[in-house]
């Protein structure tokens, strides 16, 4: 679960090839006015933490930075494992930090303490507002972070959405349909009926998802409307891939 949580948060444009990933004609919502600017309510801090490692996302004036910290720990007394994660610190301090543009790898860190030994890692991803890379607004709280592809005219598009108690929500189009296929099927095996909504999803997608030449078959090449864009965010198209609480 770790592994797979920095894997897509911090790097959302590099899904496993094996999905079928969603690409947009043009900057979303189409038509509406570009921003270069994050908006005061978005700026600030924000964390999300699971077990040892964590996630610190920080928005500025027209940056993101977002960094994965992972953190771990063993006993002094217990050598093997204090001589484990020494090879560690030394393998991660030894790599390039720098491995493609906007990437960042910061030294590790080491301390002892309670006669435990701990080591820290920290890399992530710079993103910048400008150029082609620029934010949307579907309305006063969803925003569309768009990105253009690295060597196709194509668009990808995730969310932000801030909710009431200032909780910053990071959220993904269906990517594959297959595993929302599957996680639909685990409500059958309990009993549960299939959410209508989800069936809804399905259908508003394949209306506006025709296959475009030149795409391949791992690609869906879409270009909505804003009302179908909106159509799509209601009926949960766009899913809620972390939830980070803004730190004070």
């Amino acid at each position: 679960m770790r592994a797979f949580l920095f894997f897509v948060i911090v790097f959302p444009g590099l899904l496993i090839q094996s999905c079928i990933s969603t690409y947009f004609e043009s900057p979303q919502p189409y038509g509406q006015k570009s921003e270069y600017v994050f908006p005061e309510q978005l700026r600030g801090r924000y964390l999300l933490s699971f077990g040892n490692d964590s996630i610190d996302l920080q928005i500025g004036d027209s940056l993101i930075r977002m960094t994965m910290i992972s953190h771990s720990a063993a006993a002094l007394s217990d050598t093997a494992k204090t001589d484990s994660l020494l090879k560690v610190y030394e393998n991660w301090n030894n790599k390039t930090r720098s491995r493609y543009e906007g990437s960042f790898r910061e030294p590790p860190r080491q301390w002892e303490r309670n006669d435990t030994l701990h080591i820290s890692k920290s890399e992530g991803t710079i993103y910048a507002l400008g150029g082609k890379t620029s934010l949307r607004r579907l309305n006063d709280s969803v925003f569309f972070f768009n990105r253009p592809h690295d060597t196709k005219p194509w668009w990808s598009a995730e969310v932000f959405y801030l909710t009431h108690d200032g909780k910053l929500c990071l959220q993904f189009p269906i990517h594959d349909l297959r595993t929302a296929i599957l996680l639909e099927a685990q409500y059958r095996t309990q009993n549960r009926t299939v959410s209508p909504q989800f069936e809804d999803t399905l259908r508003l997608y394949e209306k506006i998802a025709p296959r475009r030449p030149g795409t391949s078959k791992e690609t869906n090449l879409i270009n909505p409307t804003p009302a179908q864009l909106k159509q799509l965010y209601e009926a949960k198209f766009f899913r809620t891939v972390a939830i980070f609480e803004r730190k004070k």
